[in-house]
């Protein structure tokens, strides 16, 4: 059967083969490289695609949120870190899952910790998030004696493992050159190894084997060839790739292993647009902008395809998402899809971004016709 034929409203579909190539060569990178692979499953936050990382010998995996820990948990999964700030108020959950699997927790704060180490019932590993430029969260990188005080806290304290310093250099998501992705990469990995220098400097630590270096971004990840500098590496967006990563040169066109099937629910051949049952609930509000005009016209939802057997056509820049409302895609064709496009196709979207989009889907499809489930 087609899978186009089991569609009715928006839905993820995914082409395994590129999915499943993808993480094959992550793992290897990451096995030549001699560092620990713990992919970030927010992308696809599902037990079948899980089922596809086991095959290449994970184990130990990233998610972005205690409930999405206990999803992955009932589903097998022993080796779990959770790459967010602890949420105090989750504190039964947690200690639920430290009782169920190998747990780590991300603190930046001695008060955090502290509420932990007396509210814990398991003991669970903590790192310490350090913002090596991003300016999102974390420790600062420079900010040394901070980060040395809070680890020789941990090292002290009862019902916690230390296991070492984590970041994500998020603002490589803005960063077109991949030499510069990769400089980036580099001195993250610096940063992160000059404060474990101070901390066996200040006695915190005996060597360098008692503080792992933790980082992961899709966008750095992608420009190295090795991860030397580092412990373990935590990508999670190449499983899929999508159109900001594919605009960065993160990827391949040939790599992009997921995009959103929507239904056209009509045409407007006079001002070249097609109107999908696919908006922001569907696809999410990110945008990229198509130059450098900071206005409405110039923003970019995704890249509009033709659906066929294999999964979507070639991208064409002039098909994209030009708006969106909650239930409306709004885009902007060429002349000739509008012409052979009409209400009841199917088109796909290659999302701006793969996982918030995954995020707010329910169901997904491979283009063999395989369904499952999105709902954690």
């Amino acid at each position: 059967m087609d899978w186009r034929d089991q569609v009715q409203r928006p839905i993820l579909v995914v082409n395994r083969e590129r999915a499943e190539a993808n993480i094959k060569a992550m793992a290897e990178k990451a096995a030549r490289s001699g560092v620990v692979f713990r992919p970030h499953f927010k992308t696809h936050q599902s037990a079948h695609v899980a089922d596809w990382f086991a095959v290449r010998g994970v184990q130990a995996i990233t998610v972005s949120s205690v409930r999405m820990a206990l999803y992955f948990a009932a589903h097998g999964w022993k080796d779990i870190t959770i790459a967010f700030p602890v949420n105090l108020r989750e504190i039964d959950d947690i200690n639920d899952l430290a009782n169920k699997v190998n747990l780590n927790l991300l603190v930046l704060s001695e008060a955090v910790t502290e509420e932990l180490a007396s509210r814990l019932k398991t003991q669970v590993g903590l790192w310490i998030k350090i913002d090596v430029g991003y300016g999102r969260t974390g420790i600062p990188w420079d900010r040394t004696g901070e980060v040395v005080k809070l680890a020789a806290q941990i090292v002290k304290a009862e019902g916690v493992q230390f296991k070492g310093l984590l970041t994500h250099a998020g603002h490589t998501y803005h960063i077109h050159s991949t030499t510069a992705r990769a400089e980036i990469f580099k001195q993250s990995a610096e940063r992160m190894q000059h404060l474990r220098g101070e901390m066996i400097e200040a006695a915190v630590i005996a060597g360098a084997e008692e503080c792992a270096i933790s980082v992961g971004d899709t966008p750095g990840a992608t420009a190295v060839d090795s991860f030397a500098g580092v412990d373990e590496v935590r990508p999670g967006n190449f499983v899929y790739f999508d159109a900001q990563q594919y605009r960065l040169g993160s990827c391949r066109e040939t790599d992009l292993a997921a995009a959103v099937a929507c239904p056209v629910v009509a045409v407007h051949p006079e001002r070249k647009e097609v109107v999908l049952y696919g908006g922001a609930i569907h696809l999410s509000g990110q945008f990229e902008m198509l130059n450098s005009q900071e206005s409405e016209s110039a923003r970019m939802y995704g890249y509009v395809t033709q659906a066929n057997h294999d999964g979507w056509g070639e991208i064409e820049s002039e098909n994209y998402i030009r708006a969106v409302s909650q239930e409306h895609g709004i885009a902007r064709v060429s002349e000739e899809m509008c012409r052979h496009v009409k209400p009841g196709d199917i088109l796909c979207v290659i999302p701006v971004h793969s996982c918030l989009a995954v995020d707010l889907l329910d169901t997904a499809i491979t283009t063999h016709g395989d369904l499952f489930s999105l709902d954690l």
